[in-house]
This record gives structure tokens, sequence and C-alpha cells, in this order.
């Protein structure tokens, strides 16, 4: 199915699997002729409709973005019909893509029919606390990159990134220019990635104990750390 839905709050990690896609389908000699990005609005949709049912130029194939799409709650039948007729007569060589900050509602319409003829990746963010989905995340993101990693350096990097995708991608670049082909081990990650042990976790353990002193400290020490204060009280309010 040449439809793809990519939802989720994760915007570093869409934002890789998009190029990921354009790379895929688009040819780089003819990319100005066959990849387009629309802005979220019903003119937009209307343009991208049309554009997308355009057999692609030159070589490869076309890709039609319609990246923050948020008119799934909004659409009339006109714009439902004319959905409908672009996903049954949408040609191999085309591809939609669209992207959600948070999960389609499956009680639209409009969702129900994207679901029909779409292929859906979900990108969330991990929680903080959540180790071992961290670790696996780790994984991952070394598998997308065919990065070999040791179990023992990926839940050290886990540990140092925390669920910051960006900084994860960034790191494992880095690294995999010094380990060259190498596997990265646990002294990669120690020489050259930052690592922290202080955690809103034990943030959280210090506040449930009722101690001021520790909980001022370790507040402070995640302040000096660059410690979003967004995500503090995300994680502890999880």
């Amino acid at each position: 199915m040449p439809t793809y839905i990519y939802w989720g709050d994760d915007d570093y990690l869409i934002e890789r699997n998009v190029n990921k896609l354009r790379k895929q389908v688009v040819h780089p000699d003819w990319e100005t002729f066959n990849f387009s990005s629309y802005s979220p609005s019903a003119d937009s949709f209307n343009a991208a409709i049309n554009e997308i049912l355009t057999p692609p130029m030159g070589t490869g194939s076309r890709l039609v973005l319609l990246p923050n799409f948020n008119l799934l709650a909004t659409m009339n039948d006109s714009m439902l019909s004319q959905l409908e007729r672009t996903l049954v007569n949408l040609p191999s060589t085309n591809h939609l893509l669209l992207t959600l900050q948070s999960k389609p509602d499956n009680r639209l319409k409009s969702t129900k029919l994207l679901m029909k003829h779409s292929q859906v990746k979900e990108f969330q963010l991990i929680p903080a606390w959540d180790t071992q989905k961290l670790i696996d995340r780790v994984r991952d993101a070394t598998s997308f990159l065919s990065i070999p990693i040791s179990a023992p350096a990926a839940n050290l990097l886990a540990l140092a990134v925390g669920n910051n995708t960006r900084l994860l991608f960034n790191e494992l670049e880095k690294l995999s220019l010094v380990a060259i082909g190498e596997k990265i081990e646990v002294h990669h990650v120690q020489d050259l990635v930052s690592i922290t042990t202080t955690s809103t976790l034990q943030l959280a353990s210090a506040i449930c104990a009722s101690d001021a002193i520790a909980t001022t400290r370790i507040f402070t020490t995640l302040l000096d750390q660059n410690e979003p204060v967004v995500k503090i009280v995300a994680t502890l309010t999880t």
C-alpha cells in the first residue's frame, strides 16, 4: 500500500523515517519534480490530492507529504469522497504520507478510511523511567544505522541519553566514527558520551522520602545538567 501514516510525539524519529522513505522512493535527480510537502489546510489538501494522482516525472516514484495533518476531524463529505477516490485509484508509483502528533481517532470516518488503505507506524517518546524500552530503543537505533553495539554499551548509552532520540542518534553517529566498523563497547561510551547518574527518578524518591535537602540538591543538579523542566515534571507525574 503506497499510503502511510506516521504518528506520535517523537518528532525527531518521525523526521528520520520520513527522510528514509523519501530516499527510498524518490530518485534524487528528480526530487524537485517528484517530492512535495503541503501545510495542513483544506486548500493544501485539495492540491495534494490532485498531485498525488499525477504520474512521476523521469525516474523513480512520487511522494506527497502532509505533515502534522490535523484535518481528520473536520473533513466534510466532499473531502471524504475525494480522499476515498484517491486512495482506491492511487498508482503504485505514487506514495502519500501523513504525519500526526497524536493517535488517529478510530471513531472518525476519515480515520477508518485511511486505516483501510494505509501502513501505520507509531513513534512515541518513551517514558524516562522505562529503562528496558530505552535500551530497546538504543538497539532499534543501532539496527537502523547498521552500527553494532554490545549489550553493556547499549545499557550505558540508554542511561546517558534517556528518551532524547535526537541525542541518541547524534551520539551513535559520533561513536561510529571512533569505533570505525568495530562493535561499540562500554569504553567507547565512557570516553565520548557525557554520562550523568543523577536522574528524575532519584528526585522522585527524595520527594517521597520527604528529604528536602536531597530534593533540593538533586533538582539543582538536574538543572545544571540542562535537564528540561518539562521533562522533569512529566516524569514525576507519570
